[in-house]
């Protein structure tokens, strides 16, 4: 062993042998003792060093192995090569010398040509290794991280010679997620394709124009600042980081809006610092905004750090002073403020297992319990490695806390020198049992309850009765050894359960509500793919999960395939389904996140949750929704926890959470109704259990409770009167324009819409790419849209009023091919939602329309009947100025042209756009309003004969039809609208009218979804084409095929009613959609439909003419029967005139079946029947304008007579 004098320990080796020894301790014993000393400490460094150069060898052995794999040659001198494992086994010095000499690098030292050049072999291999060691960037398709990520990137792989492009497309490869990683999925790992990535990424990341926008509307969407400036300096961070990206080194001299829409949201103060600054000269800027909110901010957090300091102590309490010299971390440094908390004595959630009854240091957990597990939880959920906060990474965290056992810079639950004693958490207390001696009761389970003062192992369970911590038991004796004793279905180890949701049920409850809100989803590899739904957030889910439905929707692809088992709340069996791991894409405030799901046939049933109204006297709408999404803890906090997040206690003891996607309403409020709602409970191997039914079969399971009679209050009356009373005193007349305008009836604050740009803009691009590929259709498209401006339906918003608070509809076209003759009409969308859609906010309104079979009932007694309709009847109605911002939609100015920022104009509607959930009642109410307040002979006849836009008349001759024509079209004209697409059943008239309207009448026209043929004045019911023989009939067809017939009237309820039983008999023997037909029931529905010898039924149009006869009469009689299958009832009118016999006419029938889940006796079917005669002899006499002198019904049941 080589060991160096005091003085040079490398420069005079010395050997240390026995003669040495016994010489040195002859002259002086005591100098002996002290070069023993030093030589041990040398020796020991030098071991120190051995062993180091052991770990050099392993690293040098991987790199010859590399070198094999790779065929590499190395150039040297030497002939073989020794390990240090020879190299301390051998004694020799002359061998030791050798080794020292081969281990040196060869030829080095010369300034041979050979060794001028490195070898980029050996250098590829060791950067790489370093760098798969170092933090590489990750990018996952966010258009705003993509310059830093290019530039990190270029710095620490693309621009080094040294890295081969396989493997800097390896490395690049490797920090790509999401939609970054599938836009390059396709090429393969080699040198060429490196280059190809890159330009891919560039082409679809780095779009600095949408880009801008993204920051823009980010900018636009902030939330204003509190009155008070409590929450300024937040604001500032976010508005600091998104001015500086959309500045970005340019001019923003002309972004003024931008400006005032930002000065805004500041409060009151801080805009008058900054009017005393500027002198009100002239509009700021965004960056010179930001230049004057820098020093304000900064002004405010001095003072409130030299107030701070200013109300401490000089004098260290004596406390205070013990704690640090017991920490041995007495420091100088001032400490930050203490940050204000949330609640009062609350205490923090542990950031490795989420469970608020201990802290990250005392972290029981098992697979939590010691640093190395800890810290890979925390590289995991990327915690900051100082506060093991989520919101920022380690290099940003401010915090000036050290460790309590080492006084190091990081979080103390994280140190490796802590004793075994120190993990683990608190000592059990008096009043705490260990795990160990817990005896386990399953069958005590409701009643075993344990005050804890501390945490225990097992999870606790929190009793809303008792406000305890109670103890879940297990059939284990020993919980420490679980993995011994398998649990039961029914008794899930808690670290495998997840809670779906829960709900407590009592007399007089007290009722939480659920945490859910409207999200809009897309597909992360087609973004164009996207939908709105209810998002359900449960942090005691430890996944997050989709519906099936959802996934199939937005056809997401799948990753990977396995089960998953469930086991629910009250029962021992568990079950096991297949479950798809996919991922899927969430638009917040903050921008689009992505999440790792798995999709299960369905999540839950109908929930109740709460939206804010804008209204103060129902401040709070309860709302009925399926989630299709479940947010579990993997993904909780990251959309409840924002830097704009904030929680508001509201005086009805709910409590008002922002996050980044929208407000939720949570806590309880007092509340006497019982409620019901399953507590779910899922295994890690997580588990859904399949819907028995899909939402087609629920849908058709209803059709046979609606044939049953019932009367139900309307659940919207209070809604319809409100929007009525609004609608009432907003209508007014615009004398200029000659029309009634209208505000859009808002439920809600409209200003909590989303600004929806961004999703308008991306519904353009899509929508473009599908006309541009036929140019007659974008020509008629445009040629739309040119003609809505033209006639001022819609107007070019200004330059000055695009920060005013806005929506923007994504519309689409429709095309509508007749003959050779093709119309493309544009719809928008007004159900496109971010937070909340347009639609979400409106009033529906109430049904203002007469009944449908009311008016056809008319229109067969009249000897001449009219027929007309309001051309764009829904752009007829004017918008309010103050709801046309929240109409807007983007359009190009050059069709041709490309889906650019240069290349939009933004339009806003004039008039009531159709598409709107509130149009039909906007519309109708006009009409209703118009004509109630215009006194004229036929206002009163046009209101009760007007269907949406469809208006009918009936006329005695043609003189009065002629002067219908004139009176009907200046009656509204004077409303703005045009009547236009007159047709009788005269002759005389049908020419008349196209002489005056300049168009080419058809002899078959539309009575209200009935064909009326005016020449021979008759009506048509339908009934389906005859299906071809070779065709598989299945449950979905054979309804498909019942359900097209359209009989309002009942005129052939003898056909449709068999049709019916037929398709209730399929429901008995519980077939699927799309099996087959059993043998039997084939052959019973062949012969049924073959049995319909015609494809169409023609009656009369006319029963009688009411105005042909003043001195006629009319009796109304209604016969009612009933079997074990089905009860009907059907009306006669008997006619009877002045000089002529009576006549007996069919006005209409209705018939019903009989229940399919209840049997019901054959009188109380007589009585159903008796209870609907009864209805329809109310409902004709109300909707016949003629006078009934007598009334029967009658039946054949003696009990029921009884």
């Amino acid at each position: 062993m080589h060991l160096g004098s005091p003085n040079s320990r490398s420069e005079q080796p010395m050997e240390l042998d026995s003669e040495v020894l016994r010489s040195t301790m002859e002259e002086d014993p005591y100098l002996t003792i002290d070069q023993l000393g030093y030589y041990q400490s040398t020796i020991a460094h030098g071991m120190e060093k051995f062993g180091k150069l052991e770990s050099l060898d392993t690293l040098l052995n991987a790199i010859d192995q590399e070198f094999t794999k790779r065929n590499i040659h190395v150039p040297s001198d030497l002939s073989d090569a020794t390990s240090l494992d020879d190299y301390g086994n051998d004694s020799t010095p002359a061998r030791r010398a050798a080794i020292h000499h081969e281990h040196q690098p060869p030829l080095l030292h010369q300034p041979t040509a050979t060794h001028l050049s490195p070898d980029f072999s050996l250098l590829n291999f060791v950067d790489a290794s370093i760098l798969t060691k170092m933090e590489l960037p990750t990018f996952d398709g966010n258009l705003l991280e993509y310059p830093e990520f290019s530039a990190r990137f270029a710095t620490l792989v693309g621009n080094k010679p040294q890295l081969d492009n396989t493997t800097k497309f390896c490395l690049l490869k490797s920090c790509l997620r999401g939609r970054a990683l599938q836009s390059i999925q396709g090429l393969s790992m080699t040198a060429e394709n490196y280059n190809i990535a890159m330009d891919i990424l560039r082409t679809h990341f780095d779009d600095k124009v949408t880009m801008r926008h993204i920051l823009y509307t980010k900018l636009s969407q902030l939330p204003p600042c509190d009155p008070e400036g409590h929450h300024l300096p937040v604001l500032y961070n976010r508005m600091f980081s998104l001015v500086r990206q959309f500045c970005n080194g340019g001019d923003d001299s002309k972004e003024t809006a931008l400006g005032a829409l930002l000065l805004n949201k500041l409060p009151l103060r801080v805009r008058s610092q900054i009017y005393d600054k500027t002198g009100n000269s002239h509009n700021v800027t965004p960056s010179e905004l930001l230049q004057l909110l820098t020093d304000i901010v900064r002004k405010d957090s001095t003072l409130f750090e030299i107030e701070y300091h200013s109300k401490q102590s000089p004098q260290l309490s004596n406390l205070h002073q013990s704690f640090l010299a017991k920490e041995g971390r007495q420091s100088n440094k001032p400490r930050l403020p203490p940050r204000p908390s949330t609640a009062k004595g609350k205490m923090k959630r542990c950031q490795f297992c989420n469970s608020l009854f201990h802290t990250s240091t005392n972290c029981n957990i098992n697979i939590f319990q010691t640093p190395k597990q800890r810290s890979e939880q925390a590289k995991i959920r990327r915690l900051c490695y100082n506060c093991l906060s989520n919101r920022h990474s380690t290099k940003e965290c401010t915090s000036r806390f050290l460790c309590t056992f080492c006084s190091k810079k990081h979080h103390s639950s994280l140190c490796f020198q802590m004793t075994s004693k120190k993990l683990g958490g608190i000592p059990p207390t008096a009043k705490q049992k260990t795990p160990s001696s817990v005896t386990r009761h399953p069958s005590r389970l409701q009643s075993h309850t344990v005050q804890m003062t501390a945490p225990p192992l097992d999870v606790p369970v929190v009793s809303e009765n008792r406000c305890q911590i109670s103890i879940q038991p297990d059939n284990n004796q020993d919980s420490t050894d679980s993995s011994e004793h398998p649990l039961s279905p029914g008794e899930c180890n808690i670290s495998q359960l997840q809670t779906v949701s829960t709900h407590h049920s009592t007399q007089h409850s007290l009722q939480a509500t659920l945490m859910c809100a409207t999200v809009r989803l897309f597909n992360p590899s087609d973004p164009s793919k996207e939908v709105t739904a209810t998002a359900f957030l449960d942090s005691g889910s430890i996944k997050s999960y989709i519906t099936a439905e959802l996934a199939t929707l937005l056809e997401l692809p799948t990753l990977t395939a396995g089960n998953i088992t469930i086991s629910t709340f009250g029962s021992t069996n568990s079950l096991e389904l297949p479950s798809k791991d996919r991922n899927i894409g969430v638009y917040t405030e903050e921008g689009a996140k992505y999440l790792d799901v798995k999709s299960v046939p369905t999540l839950t049933g109908s929930i109740q949750h709460i939206y804010i109204s804008s209204d103060p006297n129902r401040r709070f709408i309860h709302s009925s929704c399926t989630p299709s999404i479940l947010i579990g803890n993997d993904y909780f906090w990251d959309f409840v926890l924002s830097d704009n997040f904030y929680c508001h206690k509201m005086p009805s003891g709910y409590r008002l959470l922002h996050t980044t996607i929208g407000d939720i309403i949570v806590n309880k409020k007092l509340d006497i109704k019982n409620s019901e709602i399953i507590s779910l409970f899922a295994s890690e191997k997580e588990l859904s259990h399949p819907s028995n039914h899909d939402e087609l079969s629920e849908l058709v399971s209803n059709f046979w409770k609606f044939e049953t009679i019932g009367i139900l209050d309307d659940p919207m009356q209070s809604d319809d009167e409100e929007c009525l009373k609004f609608f009432n005193n907003t209508i007014y007349y615009d004398e200029k324009e000659r029309r009634y305008v209208v505000k859009l009836p808002f439920k809600v604050d409209p200003k909590l819409l989303p600004n929806n740009f961004t999703l308008a803009f991306s519904r353009l691009c899509s929508q473009s790419k599908v006309v541009q590929q036929n140019e007659s259709h974008m020509k008629r498209y445009h040629a739309v849209i040119m003609d809505q401006l033209q006639r001022r339906i819609i107007e070019e918003v200004p330059a000055d009023e695009t920060y005013k608070p806005s929506h923007y509809l994504s519309h689409h076209g429709v095309i509508k091919k007749n003959g050779n003759d093709i119309k493309i009409r544009c719809v928008y969308d007004g159900s496109a939602k971010g937070h909340l859609s347009l639609n979400d906010c409106l009033y529906r309104g109430p049904v203002l329309l007469p009944n449908l079979t009311g008016i056809l009932l008319r229109c067969r007694f009249h000897k001449i009947l009219i027929s007309s309709d309001i051309e764009k009847a829904f752009l007829m109605v004017g918008l309010n100025s103050a709801s046309r911002d929240f109409t807007r939609f983007l359009w190009l100015i050059n069709p041709k042209g490309p889906v650019t920022h240069d290349n939009l104009i933004t339009y806003r509607f004039t008039r009531v756009p159709f598409g709107l959930v509130s149009s039909p009642f906007l519309l109708a109410g006009t009409i209703h309003f118009h004509l109630t307040a215009t006194a004229t002979p036929i206002s009163q006849q046009v209101l009760r004969n007007t269907y949406v836009d469809n208006v009918f008349h009936g006329v005695r001759c043609t003189r009065e039809g002629k002067s219908f024509y004139k009176e009907s079209k200046e009656l509204f004209q004077s409303a703005g609208m045009n009547l236009r697409a007159f047709m009788s059943n005269s002759a005389e008239l049908n020419k008349f009218f196209e002489e005056k309207e300049q168009v080419t009448s058809t002899e078959h026209q539309n009575l209200l979804g009935l064909q009326w043929d005016t020449s021979a004045d008759t009506i048509t019911v339908q009934l389906p084409e005859h299906p071809p023989t070779h065709i598989v009939w299945t449950k979905r067809k054979v309804l498909k095929h019942v359900a097209s017939i359209y009989d309002p009237l009942g005129l052939i309820s003898p056909i449709t009613l068999r049709g019916k039983l037929f398709l209730q008999s399929l429901w008995r023997i519980e077939l699927s959609w799309d099996d087959p037909l059993p043998d039997e029931h084939n052959e019973q529905w062949c012969h049924l439909i073959s049995s319909w010898t015609t494809t169409s039924f023609t009656l009369p149009r006319l029963l009688t003419d009411v105005n042909d006869n003043s001195d006629s009469s009319y009796d109304l009689h209604i016969f009612t029967d009933a079997s074990s299958t089905a009860y009907c009832a059907t009306a006669y009118l008997v006619h009877r005139g002045k000089n002529a016999p009576p006549t007996a006419l069919f006005p209409m029938s209705k018939s019903r079946l009989a229940p399919l889940n209840k049997a019901i006796t054959i009188p109380r079917l007589e009585l159903a029947a008796l209870m609907i005669g009864a209805k329809l002899t109310t409902y004709l006499v109300e909707q016949l304008d003629i006078t009934i002198s007598r009334k029967f019904v009658r039946t054949d049941s003696n009990v029921t007579l009884r």
